[in-house]
């Protein structure tokens, strides 16, 4: 469970890689731990490895890279 304040947030899809609630929301929160709780472990954790090979080092690098350059044209 992660907060829709970061990056994280973007690469996932509620309730399948995991969960995604505001800052503060408490009430959310507890209802993503809830949730999450009674999940299949083995069919989340098969979904969030597929997910996380998506996003190796060298992708980040490149990423990084672009915007950082993107900036310094600006």
């Amino acid at each position: 469970v992660t907060t829709n304040a970061n990056g994280f947030s973007e690469i996932i899809d509620p309730r399948i890689h995991g969960g995604i609630v505001t800052p503060g929301d408490v009430p959310a929160l507890t209802n993503e731990l809830e949730f999450w709780r009674s999940a299949d472990r083995q069919k989340t954790a098969e979904v969030c490895r597929a997910r996380a090979s998506e996003y190796s080092l060298e992708r980040n690098t490149r990423a990084t890279i672009a915007v950082l350059e993107e900036a310094r044209a600006a």
